[in-house]
């Protein structure tokens, strides 16, 4: 899929030849998943495949290693991102690799705004990584908005009652 979308720079329709994998189906997700595109681009740009999800990793470590320099509990957590499991999903391009990043800002994100709620830099960051989730898979998008209300519902609650007062 990325080939193709790296070759033709689109989406490919889903009778294109190149898609066909098994005789009544093709060979990739319903989910418009921006993380076939970033491992376009990166075969564009170095000629080799799967070089996107091996990045998408560092990134994920290195974000582990963060959090655990600032807190020692959330770097603990953060261990878990170490998984069998989840080293074999960063192993190959799919879906599931931009649905595990986003996912993983995206609880950053809603703890730094229930923290920050009026933070110009939280509220962006927790509206953004909201917005990556729509383009995972469709199983995250529940997940997500559930999430974005358990969140954003009781600051605005709090926003709107001290508005109320002054």
């Amino acid at each position: 899929l990325s080939e193709y979308i790296a070759e033709h720079a689109t989406w490919p329709p889903w009778d294109a030849p190149e898609m066909i994998r098994y005789p009544n189906g093709v060979n990739y997700s319903t989910g418009a998943s921006l993380g076939y595109w970033l491992e376009a681009i990166t075969i564009k740009l170095t000629g080799q495949s799967r070089i996107s999800s091996l990045l998408l990793f560092i990134v994920l470590i290195a974000t582990i290693g963060l959090l655990a320099t600032r807190n020692p509990v959330a770097g603990l957590i953060g261990v878990v991102a170490i998984s069998p499991q989840v080293l074999f999903i960063f192993g190959y391009v799919n879906s599931d690799v931009w649905s595990v990043m986003c996912a993983f800002f995206f609880g950053i994100a809603a703890a730094y705004f229930a923290r920050n709620p009026l933070r110009s830099a939280a509220i962006l960051f927790f509206f953004a990584t909201a917005g990556a989730c729509v383009t995972c898979r469709q199983h995250v998008w529940p997940i997500a908005f559930l999430a974005f209300c358990f969140v954003l519902i009781p600051q605005l609650k709090t926003i709107w009652t001290q508005n109320r007062k002054a």
